[in-house]
């Protein structure tokens, strides 16, 4: 049996193929690279550009537009560079790379942010401006503003999207600045150029995808 990785875009699945053994596909670019697993018998970090290319042990999760991968090895959270470098990174797990590269969100005992070009690691609060720790705030995407988006845990444990800049004190609850939708939006899912996706319920439990567009 094979486990081939599938990539999904307007024009329909494109199958990935199964890499070396197998492939999982987990996150993608705007050019349509991809980052996930695939090998033999041993997890390795893969990148797909038309073919899959292991990096080395561990899970790929997100890739930015010049084909770094971020994800985890057995050490903690990883980076591998488009030239074969790879590069630790704080907490348990890498989970969204900026489009160019240079900002990396994470957890592990606390979520973070990383400034490549800068070498400094933010650690983000929660939404009552306490540690952000592992398990209460889930980063799951991050722009090239340094703009954090993603999930965290309300005051009674309902999950909350939220947005986090660079320099805040708190995060802040989507919620709290849209307009009244008559939804709960548990989790910021993307952010590009100041939109963000999200997921959201409503009273009766059904699901919705919600764009927010800032005025």
């Amino acid at each position: 049996m094979f486990y081939h990785g599938i990539r999904l875009s307007p024009d329909g699945p494109t199958d990935l193929g199964p890499g070396v053994g197998y492939a999982f596909a987990y996150g993608a670019n705007a050019s349509g690279a991809v980052a996930g697993e695939c090998g033999e018998t041993a997890r390795h970090a893969c990148r797909w550009d038309g073919t899959w290319e292991e990096l080395g042990p561990g899970l790929g999760l997100d890739v930015a537009l010049d084909g770094t991968v971020v994800g985890a090895d057995a050490a903690g959270a990883t980076l591998w560079d488009p030239v074969g470098e790879v590069e630790a990174l704080p907490g348990d797990r890498a989970l969204a790379v900026s489009p160019s590269g240079r900002w990396v969100a994470g957890t592990g005992a606390s979520a973070w942010l990383v400034d490549r070009d800068s070498g400094t690691t933010a650690w983000l609060p929660d939404l009552d401006g306490d540690d952000g720790r592992a398990g209460r705030v889930e980063p799951l995407d991050v722009d090239d503003q340094g703009v954090v988006v993603g999930e965290a845990a309300g005051p009674g444990g309902e999950r909350r999207a939220f947005r986090y800049a660079p320099g805040d004190a708190a995060l802040t609850a989507l919620e709290a600045v849209t307009d009244e939708t008559g939804l709960r939006l548990v989790s910021a899912r993307a952010v590009d150029a100041g939109r963000i996706v999200v997921d959201a319920i409503d009273g009766d439990g059904t699901p919705w995808g919600v764009l927010l567009t800032p005025e």
